[in-house]
Parts: C-alpha cells; structure tokens; sequence
C-alpha cells in the first residue's frame, strides 16, 4: 500500500504564492497589458485604426471577449479600414445582438465596400432596433440615388418630407418624385 506524501501547510501556501509570481511574470499578461495601453494611446492620438489592429492582437488572445470586437470594428470604421470593421462587427454580432448604433456602422461599412444589398439590410435592422428614422432614411436615399432606383427614392423623399415638415427643400423635391413617379399614389 502506498503512503500519501504530507506537504506541510506552510510550504502549500509558499508554493502557491510562487505559482501566482510566475503567473504575473508570464508573458502573455505584459503583451495584453502593453497592447490595451497601446489602444489608449491611439486613441489619445486619434488614431483609431491603430487602436483597432491592437485590439485585433488582444481578440487573438481572448476571442471571447464580443465588447472589444464591437470596439474593435467601431475603431476600424472610423479609420478607414472598412474590412476590418465588417469581420470585426460580422463575428460580434455572431455572438450578441449588435446595438443599434453598430448596424449602422456595419452598414455605412458595407456602402464603402460596395456593398449596397447589404448596407440597406443592416440599416433596415438599424431602423428596426430604434435607430433614428431620419439619418436610415438619408442613407437608404443615398443608395438608391446611385441605383436610379425611382420608386425607392420617391418613397425615400416622402419619409424625408414627413419627417421634416419645415424642410422646403425636402418638400420640393418629394413633390417633383411624387408628380413623376406616383402622380395618384401618396
């Protein structure tokens, strides 16, 4: 029969107090420290799309992490790196309901690729989550101008001319599209 090995108290407690030493020590800490601290300095130099790639180097360590990949894609946009912004908004929202807000800068993201179908379907799920009606509109109309898609953009201006009574400008031009486009219609 085997005796069990007694390991004093004392030497238990120092042997995990070493353990939690080396676990401070470790590498992996120091490189996710430094790269968090890198995103705030490229945030404090308002360069967003430095701190987007040092959050990308953070995700590859916890990949669990959605809020940082929804920062991640928010900072990426602002930079200009619009397909880093749609990877890191498409997998956040794989895993949690984006926020309004995101899907408009998913969508915004997707125009700027070209992306046109799927710039309209993450605005209309911006619009649906109570995103304001008025800028999902501006850039549905955008959309559809440079489709020459003419119901659409008749249905685009009469929102707008709804939602902005005192915009004479709006009115206008609702007017002329309804006169051309839906003459018995509105």
């Amino acid at each position: 029969m085997r005796e069990s090995i007694q390991i004093p108290v004392s030497l238990r407690v120092a042997l995990i107090g070493i353990s939690i030493l080396f676990l401070t020590l470790s590498p992996r800490p120091r490189l996710l420290q430094n790269r968090l601290d890198g995103v705030y300095w490229a945030l404090e130099n308002d360069s967003p799309s430095q701190a987007a790639s040092r959050l990308a180097v953070v995700l590859a360590f916890e990949p669990w992490r959605t809020e940082l990949r929804l920062a991640a894609g928010r900072y990426a946009a602002q930079g200009g790196d619009y397909p880093a912004a749609v990877e890191f908004l498409e997998s956040a929202s794989k895993r949690l309901e984006l926020p309004m807000d995101d899907w408009l800068v998913l969508g915004d993201a997707y125009l700027a690729l070209g992306k046109d179908f799927q710039a309209v379907s993450a605005w209309q799920e911006a619009l649906e989550r109570g995103a304001d009606q008025l800028a999902v509109t501006r850039r549905l109309l955008q959309v559809h101008e440079a489709q020459d898609n003419f119901i659409p953009i008749t249905q685009d201006l009469k929102v707008l001319a709804d939602l902005q009574p005192e915009n004479a400008q709006a009115q206008y031009q609702a007017g002329i599209y309804l006169a051309a486009f839906d003459p018995w219609g509105a």
